[in-house]
């Protein structure tokens, strides 16, 4: 049984984590299901699911649909496989992330299957839980894009999502605290700004969609040009 709530999905990550750097989970291993993880640690299935978005973020795991989780074929040297320094780093990321995840999200409206549409909208109440817990937040964030894409019905985007990992999460990059406006207006803006996806999404509407995911993703360049304008001054 793991701890407080809200650090319940990162205790599990830990806990993992630990299981493959120690050789219990060899490269190519497939994770217990998510009932296993639910039975032996004590935790919900959002847990579990936010747990394995933090590992795919790591480049621990990747997921295959319908399978499950596997851990990846050289596992801890992906954690630095590509980890972006700098704020021009990371509004180069958001540029690719505008082109990708804009067609990702008309392609989840079209395609989501109703399993799929339940995943994104794990991901939305788990953002929503967190509190304002740092990590908790960039993995509930991962989660939702991660699940954007695989609702997409492309596996590339999923693959290419995966293969960049924490960084396509700005402020998993960033501390809160540098940015240009309260720490809680932020994330309750951008958890208003998921959730607007989150319905066209469910109300299959392709255009807005895509139009709700391009404008969050906006606002995130303008706000990290406007934190590299003024660190450069």
């Amino acid at each position: 049984m793991l701890g407080k709530r809200k650090t319940l999905a990162s205790q599990l990550i830990e806990k993992i984590k630990k299981n493959i750097i120690d050789g219990v989970l060899s490269p190519g291993d497939k994770l217990p299901s998510e009932q296993s993880l639910i039975n032996q640690y004590g935790v919900s299935r959002t847990v579990v699911r936010e747990a394995i978005a933090g590992l795919r973020a790591d480049g621990m795991v990747v997921t295959r649909q319908g399978i499950g989780a596997f851990v990846t074929e050289n596992p801890v040297s992906k954690l630095e496989l590509f980890n972006p320094k700098t704020l021009k780093d990371i509004l180069h990321v958001l540029d690719l992330r505008l082109c990708l995840e804009t067609k990702a999200a008309q392609l989840a409206a079209e395609y989501r299957t109703e399993s799929q549409l339940e995943k994104i909208a794990d991901a939305l109440d788990a953002f929503k839980n967190a509190e304002y817990d740092y990590s908790e937040v960039s993995i509930a964030d991962f989660q939702f894009h991660i699940a954007i894409a695989e609702a997409s019905g492309n596996p590339y985007f999923l693959k290419l999502l995966e293969h960049l990992g924490p960084q396509i999460i700005p402020h998993s990059r960033i501390d809160l605290y540098q940015l240009p406006d309260d720490e809680a207006d932020f994330l309750d803006r951008v958890y208003l700004e998921h959730k607007a996806m989150y319905e066209c999404i469910a109300q299959r509407d392709i255009e807005n969609a895509g139009k709700t995911m391009a404008a969050h993703l906006e606002k995130g360049i303008s706000r990290y040009k406007k934190l590299d304008s003024e660190s450069s001054r």
